[in-house]
């Protein structure tokens, strides 16, 4: 049985440039608004890519109003440039479902799950590589093109170095070479229209998967703050 106490905790190991984020209990308001301070501290001791396991095996419940201090800390790691997540959860525990469920509500970044810390620290070292976080931006739309044919299609997820479409309209084989145009409100500071080129890892006759190709550094800074914008504007109401 897990203790309700709320044990909140935000740790940065320099010398493998990851964050651990424990949260157990049943955590309130106070206890997450203490460790939004911490993560906050800890980042700043951390480079960009850093990884981020999130230990939430032993919560039992979080707070209503300390789900949207969660969306704060989450908005944080990404202002900071944040690599790869792994939540480490409990399906039984009803926290795991509260954090679930508020990705599916509000834009977010997408993380991987593990069910103990060690599957999470095997997966971070011989599973994932990446240092590019993938954002879920709800309802993004895309256009494409490739030989001529344009299609739409509604962003799974996306990084600043590829995407994952659901479409219905070209069925697009591995290796083809389609153009990407993708179109955001305007916004006076921030860039709203982005022309990528890129290139097909993998599809079905549902999604495909893309990698982008000949992105600068520039333009490639332009789409992490598009992508970074979208989400951080993400408000969590309960």
């Amino acid at each position: 049985m897990i203790d309700a106490k709320p044990r909140c905790k935000a740790v940065a190991d320099i010398e493998k440039n990851r964050l651990v984020i424990t949260m157990a209990g049943h955590v309130d308001e106070k206890s997450i608004t203490k460790l939004c301070h911490d993560v906050r501290s800890c980042v700043t001791e951390l480079n960009q890519g850093f990884e981020v396991i999130n230990d939430l095996s032993q919560c039992s419940f979080i707070h209503l109003t300390g789900l949207t201090i969660y969306k704060k800390i989450i908005d944080c790691l990404i202002l900071n440039k944040v690599g790869e997540m792994i939540r480490v959860i409990d399906n039984d525990n009803i926290s795991s479902r509260q954090i679930k469920r508020l990705s599916e509500k509000v834009n977010c970044y997408k993380p991987a799950y593990a069910k103990s810390n060690k599957e999470a620290i095997d997966t971070l070292k011989y599973v994932y590589k990446r240092k590019e976080i993938r954002f879920q931006i709800h309802k993004l739309k895309i256009e494409y093109e490739s030989h001529g044919k344009t299609g739409t299609g509604v962003i799974a997820d996306i990084s600043t170095i590829g995407c994952a479409v659901e479409s219905h309209n070209i069925i697009l084989e591995p290796r083809t070479k389609p153009v990407i145009s993708l179109t955001f409100d305007n916004n006076e500071t921030i860039q709203s229209n982005f022309i990528l080129n890129s290139t097909v890892l993998r599809s079905d006759e549902k999604m495909f998967a893309v990698k982008f190709s000949n992105l600068d550094s520039e333009l490639k800074e332009q789409l992490y703050r598009r992508l970074a914008y979208e989400v951080t504007r993400s408000v969590y109401l309960p």
